[in-house]
């Protein structure tokens, strides 16, 4: 997208944009006017805008090509104080919370710094969200180094930011972190140890954090990827034995941030995904007294409420240990879309969905849920599932290696040779089945979802081993139905 300087109307000069192959464009104003593109517009702004560039990389040393997304000129990466940022060039108009959303899910790095044509007002309340997702704006006629440094020795956000990703906690210490601060009555300690715990399972968790504090809104935002963005707004509640007793009336946080709720989604570029309350636990009684309040209805008209326990959090953490998972190990969509939107034909077995039915009940009708370890671990199974199966690219490398494998093999060695295990999660599998640890660490529901979806387990094991397994799986299943 190009622009150039209009001044047809008397006393005016409007910024009008153009693509490359206009020739005229009508006024975006609304005057009854045809604005002529000719040549030298196009010739005048390429050069300026490729100055601009040009003179944005030099000062911090980028010198990648310019390279487009949507309406924004990324400009390359850059080291600072041993991180790493991505600089980008835009013009004012083009912001919106969803393109800056877009751009972030696009870029690699930690960090975005945001070259604008104008300044953004000081301590404006999308600035402030912005910078909460990394991403922080400077005009671009400022020294960009000094700019740099400032954020750093002084913007308290930043060093949130860092604190928050950055921190690399064992997860056995982290879930006794979670256990912790979810029942000492302190929001703030809660809250960051609820972020550290969900951050690898979503495609973008936005933190609020202390610098909006004094604002009528959630603790933070969770935005899957789809179009368009499905959201979930959460809130995390911390309870002491003393504040145990009033668990029932949380229902009405969605209430309480009515008007930020509705601004946001008036906005229409969102999907209402719903609304979670993440505490300690939601024992039977805790249920019935929340469903059962007087302010229930007014809450269940207006709001999808999921009441999350910290149990379905602690379980993620457990098995990315567990079965070292990397954040590309697994499907953040599917995941998202199993736990808070009941696409349940995400597992891709009739005879695994029919048992977590069973096992898992409620109504359609019912507009809350209570998730648990259960929903966690056979979302977290079913999205790894997932990326293995869709993962068929990878076959030929197997082969290859295979053949490879004996070609080398010594004449008198009488040894049969299988396709390598490339997923890490698949060899863990196989080394917990062996050791006979299995349905120590996995749901039998999971135990079954991974026998009848991936193929190289029973290329790994022979088929005895596999029968054995599903046997026990089932019988298992049964009792618990």
């Amino acid at each position: 997208m190009n622009s150039k300087i209009c001044s047809i109307c008397n006393g005016r000069t409007c910024r009008v944009d153009f693509e490359e192959i206009d020739k005229f464009v009508i006024c975006p104003n609304g005057e009854q006017e045809v604005i002529e593109i000719a040549e030298i517009d196009r010739t005048n702004y390429r050069l300026k805008i490729d100055l601009l560039y040009q003179m944005l990389q030099e000062q911090l040393n980028t010198k990648e090509i310019v390279a487009s997304h949507q309406n924004y000129r990324v400009l390359g990466e850059f080291i600072f104080r041993k991180e790493q940022w991505q600089l980008v060039f835009t013009f004012k108009h083009n912001l919106s919370l969803s393109s800056i959303i877009d751009l972030k899910l696009n870029q690699s790095s930690q960090f975005i710094l945001v070259a604008l044509d104008d300044a953004l007002p000081p301590n404006d309340f999308e600035t402030e969200i912005y910078k909460s997702l990394g991403v922080f704006f400077v005009k671009w006629d400022q020294q960009l180094f000094t700019f740099m440094d400032h954020i750093y020795d002084q913007d308290t956000e930043l060093m949130a930011i860092k604190d928050l990703a950055n921190e690399q906690t064992a997860g056995e210490i982290l879930n006794s972190i979670l256990t912790k601060t979810a029942t000492d009555g302190k929001g703030g300690p809660f809250e960051r140890a609820v972020f550290k715990g969900i951050k690898k399972l979503f495609h973008v968790v936005l933190p609020f954090g202390s610098n909006l504090s004094g604002f009528s809104i959630p603790d933070g935002l969770i935005i899957g990827r789809n179009n368009p963005f499905p959201t979930l707004f959460y809130d995390c509640k911390s309870f002491n034995n003393d504040s145990y007793i009033h668990k029932a009336e949380i229902a009405m946080q969605a209430n309480y941030y009515g008007d930020f709720l509705t601004s946001f989604y008036n906005k229409k570029h969102y999907a209402k995904t719903g609304f979670i309350i993440f505490a300690s636990s939601f024992p039977d009684d805790v249920q019935k007294q929340i469903t059962g309040s007087a302010q229930w209805k007014y809450v269940f008209e207006n709001f999808k409420i999921f009441f999350v326990s910290i149990g379905f959090i602690k379980k993620a953490i457990a098995l990315f240990e567990l079965f070292d998972i990397q954040n590309d190990q697994m499907n953040k969509k599917d995941f998202f879309e199993f736990c808070f939107e009941d696409k349940f034909h995400l597992l891709q077995d009739s005879e695994v969905e029919s048992y977590y039915k069973k096992i898992n009940s409620y109504s359609a009708y019912e507009n809350y849920r209570f998730l648990d370890e259960l929903v966690s671990e056979v979302g977290l199974i079913t999205s790894i599932v997932n990326e293995i199966n869709n993962s068929s690219d990878y076959e030929p490398i197997k082969l290859d290696l295979k053949n490879a494998i004996i070609a080398s093999k010594h004449e008198n060695l009488n040894r049969s040779v299988k396709k390598p295990v490339l997923f890490w999660f698949i060899k863990s599998f196989l080394d917990k089945v062996k050791d006979n640890t299995i349905f120590n660490v996995l749901h039998p529901l999971s135990v079954l979802l991974v026998l009848k979806r991936i193929d190289d387990i029973e290329i790994q094991l022979n088929e005895k081993i596999c029968n054995k397994l599903y046997d026990e799986a089932i019988a298992k299943l049964e009792v618990m139905v």
